[in-house]
């Protein structure tokens, strides 16, 4: 069984509902998830082709889209890159993601995936204060 079936398997398992894509760059699953302070954010999990990399995803943390508020964005991100030992936190043209890419080993475990998304999920939360202040 491929990674991405593997992935997908776990999920029945454990009734952790994501929607599964597939296109020619690789299999994909999101689900939106609210957090505690409200924002609405997307979960996404990336297989690519060869199956051998995982790239994990939380998209919408929050949105700063005052371009004099760039520098400091930009200067908190990498305060929150030095904080948090996987995860990197990145601006797409203002909106602000979380990230996490890794080369799957020998033997591939499911659970891993889900125990960081709810690892980033819970930084999310605890940057998104200091994000707000921008």
């Amino acid at each position: 069984m491929i990674n991405s079936e593997i992935f997908s398997k776990k999920l029945m398992e454990d009734d952790i509902l994501m929607e599964r894509t597939q296109d020619e760059d690789g299999v994909y699953f999101r689900v939106r998830q609210t957090l505690d302070y409200g924002n609405n954010v997307v979960v996404a999990v990336f297989f690519t082709n060869s199956e051998s990399i995982v790239d994990i995803n939380i998209f919408n943390i929050a949105h700063i889209n005052n371009p004099a508020k760039k520098a400091e964005l930009h200067s908190l991100l990498n305060e929150f890159n030095e904080k948090f030992r996987y995860i990197k936190f990145i601006d797409f043209d203002g909106h602000v993601a979380a990230q996490y890419s890794y080369n799957i080993e020998d033997h591939f475990n499911p659970q891993r995936v889900i125990d960081y998304i709810g690892l980033f999920l819970n930084a999310a939360e605890k940057v998104y204060p200091e994000l707000v202040k921008l």
